[in-house]
């Protein structure tokens, strides 16, 4: 399996985000108790380790968070349909992506659509071909980005709401809420 570091990336803030916000303001609620697990002198050695396995398991919260934003974003907003509409005004060839069923499927129009435009792309020499599929690439993978960020720092605030509740909100808690 060949995953590049800008996945690893692209994946982990999400992630890291959540589990830094969620950890301070689980440690600023009873900061003064011993009775957290979380709040003792570590070795090296182990607070290594810790810091490693939190780093993989933000991974994995940022790859799930990116799926719950695609799948938000895509699935439930109907952003299939928005793009359709925006797209109609701009081709000229409107007939090449019209439906040809009675019911419109917005989906399946909108994948209709992409396989013309990159039937389209094929017909362009290969230096332009390349800076429009990169650029692409680049601004849908920015918006993913932050859309998994946005959801990150929304499952942030409700944690720290959920972890605060039945307790005095820290100065930190407060900023954090910020």
């Amino acid at each position: 399996m060949n995953i590049d570091t800008k996945y690893i990336i692209r994946w982990g803030i999400p992630g890291w985000v959540f589990i830094l916000f969620s950890y301070t303001s689980y440690i600023s609620v009873d900061i003064n108790s011993d009775k957290s697990i979380f709040i003792k002198n570590f070795t090296i050695p182990q607070l290594l380790g810790i810091l490693v396995a939190l780093g993989f398991i933000g991974i994995v919260l940022g790859y799930l968070m990116h799926q719950i934003y695609f799948s938000l974003n895509w699935i439930f907003s109907n952003q299939s349909s928005k793009i359709m509409g925006t797209m109609r005004g701009l081709i000229q060839s409107k007939e090449v992506f019209a439906s040809q069923e009675q019911e419109k499927n917005t989906h399946e129009d909108y994948y209709m659509m992409e396989f013309h435009w990159h039937k389209y792309l094929l017909l362009l020499d290969e230096d332009k071909r390349e800076y429009v599929a990169r650029r692409y690439s680049y601004l849908l993978g920015t918006i993913h980005g932050l859309g998994a960020l946005l959801v990150s720092i929304s499952a942030s605030f409700i944690s720290v709401l959920v972890i605060s509740y039945n307790h005095t909100l820290s100065g930190l808690m407060i900023l954090e809420l910020v």
